[in-house]
């Protein structure tokens, strides 16, 4: 017979950093492997291992963007502010009644 290692539950969450709760809803779930002796839940090691390789989270490739061309110079919508322009509207809001 193999050498199988046991773990409890209390052992994987200490493992996995994890609590108990979380471990037992992986197992009900059937995300992680368990054996139930009578009242007692173990898991195996190397089923451990294979949960956690399962939840592996593989990083993003990265995105490579082509090159930007020159930044044209944006043209603005709004006139220059003058004295000019701050009289005549003025002048419109308030009819032409400037003092």
């Amino acid at each position: 017979m193999t050498d199988r290692q046991l773990l409890t539950v209390q052992q994987v969450a200490d493992h996995a950093q994890l609590s108990k709760a979380s471990v037992y809803r992986a197992i009900h779930a059937g995300q992680l492997p368990a054996l139930r002796f009578r009242r007692t839940i173990r898991v195996r090691l190397e089923d451990v291992a294979a949960w956690e390789d399962r939840n592996r989270i593989e990083p993003a490739p990265v995105a490579v963007l082509p090159d930007r061309p020159t930044a044209r110079p944006r043209m603005s919508l709004v006139a220059p502010v003058t004295a000019d322009n701050v009289m005549d509207r003025v002048r419109a809001a308030t009819k032409g009644r400037v003092a």
